[in-house]
């Protein structure tokens, strides 16, 4: 304590006694002092070492000032704190326009040593960050938000009454907890001092090595009228076999406070001394909307300070995690830092619920390993520090490789949260509970400091208004507990949206309005299922100690106090690590078996990626190629069977050492993937892939099922002979000229008995190349081309189809379209997205773009018809360029060689309407129509391919001319499809 042991002066039954020197109990003591009453605080853990960083409400503030103002009017400036000779003002040293915020020192401001810096930073900017998926996609929402302007001066009138709106409202600055509280602590030793100095009563008295006694009886000696006095020990504390130990002090005495007329326990959470007077806390459940109502809110935090310039930043981020079943969680991440301050970069990171840390199931220590001992622990840490680096990676946009060489002073610590709050705040007749030794709810909103500092600490102005206004001690007691419970109660319904919510509660109600509208978030977490065995394992491997803050474990490092990279637009889950590139440049071998246009765009994609040099390995020869692909290539390989994967990495290792080995091999053609495949092994370029089950239909349709993906049903097709075919599970048996599979097990492929065999002969199938008979339904299909990164589907593009395969080879069929129109959902709703994104997984998905068609039967059901590995035709390409304003080749090919892809969004419909010649005949004799519609769609006809008179008519399915359009609503374009549908017409002849 801050006098000597034989000066208890001013101690004997104090107004005020505060039990607990935390914020709460010393904005108490502030408000007891400036109301003209005489104080005593006890504390045992000496000066404050809080290490946690605040974001802090400018209501605050205005309190400092109202106190700066309340204590001059009472006392005059003989009777206040002085600082450097003029009056010690609580407000101006926490936040002034005339001073700066950075790296500080806090009693060096206090003293007077720094007169140029306060102790509080500005929040500069505010960012929320929305990693969640939507839909089976990583979806990245990134809102930058108006930060708050401070105050230019305390104002008493902006002081909120309701804690509600205060927790509400934006955060405003950002202080280290220790700073603030030793703003604080100072100011009434301060007090203390001087009037011992003067030799007048002391109004306070402060005990910072004490604790009440702790012998039942001894501490609190309760009086005959209910009350309760007070006896104190001075403890000395022991670093004592590892850990922090406190024993009374050898040879001292017992202090005897006397009876206060009232007393109030804020010594954090879980109060020992509260629980000595009958005070318990209950958890606090919250209902996640999963259906399992109310649960304990609890949750998982990884806490660590890092010397990185956050800056006067607040930045949250919510994002996606899923077990081993596939079930999402939402995690919550923090980072905080201090205005012009590089050492201050405080993170904490939730731990999704199935997360263990366990080092036997992670590999890391063999099983049978003594959790007790030191290499099971080391390898704990070592996931707990692993993890941490990779989750403040996300939040921070720096490599976790650069994150591991910055210097950590603290952490990371795991610790839980959770909430808990008591019945009643009175413990006593004189005595009450408050800050978080009544209740707490979610730390990440800073809520506790507020909620304690800024309400129950307010509750003792209230009081000493109330008794200055006639209540008795009793009723002003009974509403300093009524106060304190509707103060805790305004935070734990403000903190119940951490848990069920996706937006931060400490921005502030408008911008959370803001961040609301850009995500169009729905607000509650649905599936957001707890695994409470997970936590309870976790729990079981190292103890959890929220309030060890006093063994920092310094990891050396340098310091980052460089500017933050900007938020990148990608969602995490699409950038892969670079490739490593040979002298800046990526070598690319692409297999091409035709010199279609689509593979020729394909190439051209490829070859505009910067410092991708392009070998092209066909069976045809250079010349063969347009000159202005030719001229960009780095080399060209003849190889007669582009096939055959082995016969293609002998071609590349046949011309040699001068040439270099591919860092990546593509092919977009289905023949070639095999040989993708075995190139990519030969030269370890790419990873695995399923690509052996797109030229295997059996394999492929097998894997979907087993994934529970809906199928028509279907058949495996063995041989055809005299009008039968053969099944794997049923033999031979009729060919069906109805539709679907019937009660003989027939099945139907195509429409005529003539035509199923036709088709059937060129699938040629056999045992070693079986055919997949499916059932036809009737109804309408959609094609979804989906982009994937590493499996993970980043962005897709659905495109409904006006007839069906089956339909289209109808040979009265005149004409029919493709429309890709601008709302997202049609045709392709969540449902329809998610069910194609498993099905591309089921079958080996990797990187590039994926295919999958649809169908969507009357009975409103949704299967599976086809999937595929490969880009759509080259139409669909014009579609998604069309609607969405891009060159989807070039993001393919971005995708492919950098394992980068922004979603593109859609800006516009799309749609392209095929014409199929009239009449008899192997030529196009005239077209109809056309100039008619051309003039009147002007605005809306973009691209278009109509034969000219004497070309050959196109065979059976194709189209002999198509029309695409474009325009910002889908109503336009789907008029402008009928009409051309309608009164352009081709005739055939000879």
């Amino acid at each position: 304590m801050t006098h000597t042991d034989d000066d208890l002066s001013g101690l004997r039954d104090p107004d005020f006694l505060a039990i607990g020197l935390g914020g709460t109990n010393m904005m108490a003591m502030l408000w007891t002092v400036a109301m003209g009453r005489r104080t005593v605080g006890v504390e045992m853990r000496g000066s404050p070492f809080l290490g946690v960083h605040w974001n802090i409400r400018a209501d605050f503030y205005h309190q400092l000032g109202l106190i700066d103002e309340m204590m001059l009017a009472r006392y005059g400036e003989e009777g206040v704190p002085t600082r450097l000779g003029a009056r010690f003002k609580l407000a101006e040293l926490f936040f002034s326009t005339k001073t700066v915020a950075g790296d500080i020192i806090a009693d060096s401001i206090v003293d007077g040593y720094d007169t140029e810096r306060h102790i509080a930073g500005t929040i500069q900017d505010i960012e929320f960050i929305d990693d969640r998926w939507r839909d089976g996609v990583p979806t990245r929402h990134l809102t930058l938000l108006q930060p708050p302007a401070p105050p230019t001066q305390p104002d008493p009138a902006q002081i909120r009454r309701s804690l509600v709106d205060v927790l509400d409202g934006p955060s405003t600055f950002q202080g280290s907890a220790s700073s603030v509280l030793i703003l604080l602590r100072r100011y009434l030793e301060k007090i203390e001092e001087m009037d011992i100095e003067r030799g007048v009563p002391p109004r306070v008295r402060l005990f910072l090595t004490h604790r009440v006694v702790a012998t039942e009886g001894d501490g609190f000696v309760r009086q005959p009228d209910g009350r309760f006095a007070v006896r104190i020990e001075q403890l000395k504390e022991l670093d004592y076999a590892g850990r922090f130990v406190r024993v009374r002090t050898p040879g001292s005495e017992l202090i005897d406070i006397g009876v206060p007329e009232l007393f109030m326990i804020a010594e954090g959470f879980r109060s020992t001394d509260a629980e000595r007077l009958g005070f318990m806390q209950e958890d606090v459940r919250v209902d996640h909307a999963d259906g399992r109502g109310p649960v304990v809110a609890q949750a998982d935090f990884l806490a660590g300070l890092i010397e990185v310039l956050v800056g006067g930043r607040l930045r949250r981020r919510i994002a996606s995690e899923f077990d081993a079943d596939g079930r999402e969680y939402w995690v919550r991440q923090i980072a905080v830092g201090h205005e012009n301050d590089p050492e201050v970069g405080w993170i904490l990171v939730q731990v999704p619920d199935f997360k263990t840390f366990d080092p036997v199931v992670a590999g890391t220590v063999p099983p049978g390993t003594d959790p007790k001992s030191p290499e099971y622990f080391a390898a704990y840490e070592q996931l707990v520090h692993d993890y941490y680096m990779e989750q403040i990676s996300e939040i921070l946009e720096l490599p976790a490789k650069e994150l591991k060489k910055i210097q950590m002073v603290y952490g990371p610590k795991m610790f839980s949260l959770v909430e808990r709050m008591g019945e009643s705040a009175r413990l006593a007749v004189n005595g009450v509970v408050a800050g978080d030794s009544f209740g707490n709810g979610h730390f990440l909103t800073s809520g506790g400091a507020m909620t304690a500092m800024v309400g129950h600490g307010a509750g003792l102005l209230d009081y000493w208004q109330a008794r200055d206004s006639g209540a008795s001690p009793e009723e002003a007691t009974d509403a300093l507990a009524a106060k304190i419970k509707d103060d805790t109660l305004a935070w734990l319904h403000v903190s119940a949206t951490e848990y069920t919510d996706a937006h931060p509660i400490n921005f502030g109600a408008d911008r959370i309005r803001q961040i609301s509208e850009a995500t169009r978030a729905t607000g509650s977490a649905g599936k957001n299922n707890l695994i409470d065995s997970s936590r309870r394992q976790r729990h079981s491997l190292l103890l959890l100690n929220p309030s060890d803050w006093r063994r920092p474990l310094l990891r050396a490092g340098k310091v980052f106090s460089g500017r933050l990279p900007e938020l990148h637009v990608v969602h995490p889950a699409l950038r892969r690590r670079p490739r490593t590139r040979r002298n800046a440049q990526v070598q690319v071998t692409f297999l091409a078996a035709s010199l279609s246009a689509q593979v020729l765009r394909m190439i051209e994609a490829t070859m505009g990626q910067p410092g991708v040099q392009v070998t092209l390995v066909s069976a045809h020869p250079a010349t063969d190629l347009p000159e202005r692909i030719r001229e960009r290539l780095a080399s060209v390989v003849v190889c007669p069977m582009v096939t055959d994967g082995q016969m293609v990495a002998d071609a590349l290792r046949a011309r040699g050492e001068a040439h270099v080995a591919p860092d990546v091999v593509v092919g977009v053609e289905s023949s070639v993937q095999q040989a993708v495949r075995t190139v990519r092994r030969a030269f370890s370029a790419g990873g695995e892939s399923g690509m052996m089950q797109m030229h295997d239909p059996v394999a492929q349709r097998e894997a979907l099922v087993n994934a529970g993906i809906p199928v028509p049903a279907y058949a495996v097709l063995r041989s055809l002979q005299d009008g039968m075919a053969f099944a794997e599970d049923r033999g031979y048996f009729p060919l069906a000229l109805s539709s679907g599979i019937d009660d003989t097990g027939a099945v139907h492929v195509i429409d005529d008995e003539a035509g199923l065999a036709a088709r059937l002969s060129e699938l040629a199938p056999s045992d070693d190349h079986p055919v997949i008979g499916a059932a036809v339904l009737p109804g309408r299909e959609s094609e979804l081309a989906v982009m994937c990164i590493d499996g993970i589907p980043a962005w897709s593009a659905a495109a409904r189809c006006s007839h069906t395969e089956r339909e289209l080879r109808d040979p009265t069929l005149r004409a029919w379209r493709r429309i890709m129109p601008r709302e997202v959902d049609d045709p392709a709703d969540s449902v329809t997205r998610q069910m194609s994104y498993r099905a591309l997984r089921a079958i080996g998905m990797e990187t590039g773009i994926g295919y999958v068609t649809v169908g969507h039967p009357e009975d409103g059901a949704r299967v599976v018809l086809s999937a595929r590995l490969l880009p759509p035709a080259d139409d669909l390409f014009t579609l998604m360029r069309l609607a969405h304003g891009a060159d989807l080749y070039r993001a393919w090919a971005t995708c492919m060689i950098n394992g980068v892809f922004a979603p593109i969004p859609r800006v516009a419909a799309s749609g392209i309407v095929y014409l199929r010649g009239e009449g008899e005949g192997a030529r196009i004799v005239g077209v109809d129509g056309w100039d008619t519609v051309r003039e009147q769609f002007a605005d809306v006809i973009v691209e278009a391919a109509m034969p000219s008179i004497g070309t050959d008519a196109a065979g059976t399915g194709r189209a002999d001319g198509w029309v695409a359009v474009r325009h910002a609503e889908t109503a336009r374009v789907e008029a402008a499809l009928s009409a051309i549908e309608a009164q352009v017409v081709l005739h055939r002849g000879e």
